[in-house]
């Protein structure tokens, strides 16, 4: 039967086992008075009166250690009797496991408790919410109903307010980290020394034994009034203390020695100034800056002697007024010193002030940069800068900066007198945002850009521009790379040649030109055509002969499927075709068919080819309208294929509609998509203005100017309306009767 300690059910046999062992162990015990020895089982043993290493220790270290205050009395004690118990129980373990020859963690904390029993320490009651696991998260509670540093409090009348079984912590957590083999700490919570119920103890590993005292505190509240002043003690802290107060001064020694290398090395001038103006120290830059030797400058007047007579009335006022200890306004500060030469040189100083112990103000550190040939590089370059500036304003030809972006960096005179805004409106924006170019000509611009960006001059190139009053002229525009900093510029030096373009080309033929004829898309569409064309034209001719060939040996599915390829190969052909007519919009007379949208745009959506996810309905029914095949294709393909793109529900729908208006007809296109915030409204309409809406598509920014341009051809409009998250509906009107902007054609829609 277990009488030595109170354990939980499941570790009785081992702790049985153990008292069976101590039992007999402590039976072996000897008393020689004659030799002043007493043994047990062979080894020496010491008995000391449980008071002296208690309360008695507690009062002698009070009275040493009185002019310190009876706090730090009792806390050195408290560290002091830790960290001796702490060590005892350590060292007590290894000679019981070694003799026993324990192996298990447990098997060897089972021996801690009885043999603390046995030598008159304190019996323990482990409880069983304890955790003894041989890592970081080793959680012992436990009471010593018999503490003998309690008693020695209670049997001398005496009541402290904060716990008093330190040994007993220190000893049991020395004994289980030598056991466990990880740092153990133990705490006393609560001491019947001071009135409570029992002795109670948290064992636990110095990272988490504040977080399981807190823990169980909020698990126990009814103790938390109770528990004051509880310590959670580090081992050997006095010692650790001290190593690490010498360590500190090592520390500070070797920081000394490093300033003191520092301050004569530095580039910088270190002087001291005491309150009587007199140099106390000067380092060896500030010996080179003023061409003195040391001992020629320490002691003397550093005012009377060292600055410019000019200006010594006005250092003595800072000097002043630091010696009061005023240094915000004063500890950045330049002013010229004299050198032993005649000649001033320029510095900058870093002020600050030097007290005493008793915080009186002795003297002023001043670092010092010598500054001057940068002030006189500054002063050179600015007479340089204002000499570029009369140049660059009273040039007669329009001259600017943009960056690589295109963003406007700076423009003279002449430049904001071309376009009537000054340069304050446009630093900042980009070429897009400021409206001084068309959409048409953004491209150009942007080419004249990647050329700068490569270092390459362009130019003489025109454009037209519109000034803040609406009007246009025309320029001409050279422009150069340039490097300022670390980015490169493109400098544009523009000419106003729009009087002498009058003179060659009349307005009706120069706005025919601007509206009209975009040469590089021309050329553009021509080559994709032909390009496109070719292997199309292979494809048939190869999907004819096959069926041709071996018609009778496919199947009926693959020949309709062959069929199919041919149908949608004449499809591309055509639409390849019509592309290249839609460039050429404006130039030559359109073909006109009647279009019935009931079957035509069917016939778009499964071209797009929506995916399961998405279901893509015709809310009523749609006009016949005559029109161009290929330009109403591309606004609906357009619109379809962004709802289809850029959904992200899972599942998603689009729905298209038409109502008749008043002399028009409104088609809408709506998804449940993503939708577009307000602010970007008009952009996306513009040409490569894709917003970033979807992580798994990149839009290319044309379809919707495309569909934008074809819709503006016949007279009509195209706008959204959306809310983030719900979706997008894109509305676009076509005349019923009104035919594009553009002669030899007509348009009309029928109901």
């Amino acid at each position: 039967m277990l009488n030595t300690v109170q354990v939980p059910k499941q570790f009785e046999p081992i702790f049985q086992k153990a008292q069976e062992y101590a039992s007999k162990y402590f039976k072996e015990k000897k008393e020689e008075p004659s030799k002043g020895t007493i043994e047990i089982f062979g080894e020496r043993y010491i008995l000391v009166r449980a008071a002296s290493m208690s309360i008695d220790f507690f009062e002698t270290i009070e009275n040493l250690y009185k002019d310190r205050g009876k706090e730090e009395a009792i806390n050195v004690a408290r560290s002091f009797l830790f960290d001796i118990a702490h060590a005892i129980g350590k060292q007590d373990a290894k000679n019981f496991h070694k003799k026993l020859k324990l192996k298990d963690p447990i098997e060897k904390l089972s021996a801690g408790p009885v043999h603390f029993s046995h030598s008159g320490w304190a019996f323990v009651n482990i409880f069983p919410e304890s955790r003894p696991t041989p890592d970081e998260n080793f959680y012992l509670i436990y009471d010593h109903p018999f503490s003998f540093e309690s008693d020695a409090w209670e049997k001398k009348g005496k009541k402290p307010d904060f716990p008093v079984c330190v040994m007993n912590a220190g000893y049991s957590s020395g004994w289980c980290e030598e056991s466990f083999g990880v740092p153990l700490v133990a705490s006393e919570i609560t001491c019947k020394a001071k009135g409570d119920e029992s002795c109670r103890f948290i064992m636990a590993h110095p990272s988490k034994i504040k977080g399981y005292i807190k823990e169980y505190l909020e698990e126990e509240p009814k103790l938390v009034k109770k528990v004051t002043k509880y310590e959670i003690p580090g081992f050997f802290k006095r010692k650790q203390i001290e190593d690490e107060r010498k360590k500190a001064e090592e520390d500070a020694r070797e920081e000394r020695d490093r300033a003191q290398k520092y301050f004569d090395v530095a580039r910088v001038m270190f002087l001291v100034i005491g309150i009587d103006r007199k140099v106390r120290l000067i380092n060896q830059e500030g010996c080179k800056i003023l061409g003195y030797n040391e001992e020629d400058i320490i002691g003397k007047n550093w005012i009377e002697n060292f600055i410019p007579e000019r200006i010594r009335d006005e250092v003595n006022v800072v000097a002043e007024r630091l010696s009061k200890g005023e240094t915000e306004a004063f500890e950045y500060f330049e002013n010229p010193v004299l050198t032993k030469s005649g000649e001033e040189r320029i510095i900058a100083w870093h002020n600050t002030i030097l007290r005493d112990k008793d915080g009186s103000i002795t003297a002023a550190l001043c670092s010092g940069q010598d500054i001057t040939d940068s002030k006189r590089a500054e002063e050179s370059l600015r007479q340089s800068e204002e000499r570029l500036k009369i140049l660059f304003e009273s040039a007669p030809d329009a001259i600017f900066l943009n960056d690589a972006k295109g963003n406007f960096v700076d423009g003279n005179k002449a430049a904001e007198e071309m376009v009537g805004y000054g340069k304050e409106e446009l630093i900042g924006k980009n070429l897009s945002e400021t409206g001084l170019l068309s959409e048409e000509q953004l491209p150009k611009a942007v080419k004249h850009l990647e050329e700068i960006v490569m270092g390459k001059p362009t130019g003489p190139d025109e454009f037209t521009l519109k000034r803040k009053d609406g009007s246009y002229i025309i320029v001409e525009i050279r422009t150069f790379p340039v490097r300022i900093g670390n980015q490169t510029l493109g400098l544009g030096i523009a000419r106003d040649i729009t009087e002498r373009k009058k003179s060659e080309l009349s307005q009706d033929e120069l706005i025919k030109k601007v509206d009209h004829i975009n040469k590089d898309l021309k050329e553009f569409a021509s080559i994709i055509s032909h390009d496109l064309k070719a292997p199309l034209r292979g494809i048939k001719t190869l999907a004819n002969w096959i069926l041709a060939d071996c018609a009778d040996k496919l199947s009926d599915q693959a020949n309709e499927q062959m069929n199919l390829l041919l149908e949608r190969v004449e499809r591309m052909y055509c639409l390849i075709e019509g592309a290249l007519q839609y460039s050429r919009a404006g130039r030559t007379e359109e073909k006109w068919v009647p279009v019935n949208l009931n079957n035509f745009v069917p016939e778009i959506i499964d071209m797009v080819v929506p995916p399961e996810n998405i279901t893509v309905t015709i809310e009523n029914e749609l006009p016949v309208i005559d029109c161009e095949e290929v330009h109403i294709m591309q606004v609906f393909q357009n619109l379809l294929s962004n709802a289809i793109k850029y959904m992200d529900k899972p599942q998603g729908w689009i729905k298209i509609g038409c109502v008749k208006q008043d002399g028009f007809w409104e088609f809408s296109v709506a998804d449940n998509g993503p939708g577009i915030e307000e602010k970007h409204f008009e952009k996306i309409f513009k040409i490569f203005q894709a917003l970033p809406t979807s992580p798994y598509f990149e839009g290319t920014g044309v379809g919707l100017t495309v569909a934008k341009k074809i819709v503006e051809l016949y007279d009509g409009k195209i706008w959204v309306e959306s809310k983030v998250g719900e979706g997008s509906t894109f509305f676009f009107t076509l005349p019923k009767q009104k035919g594009p902007r553009f002669a030899g054609t007509k348009m009309g829609a029928k109901n």
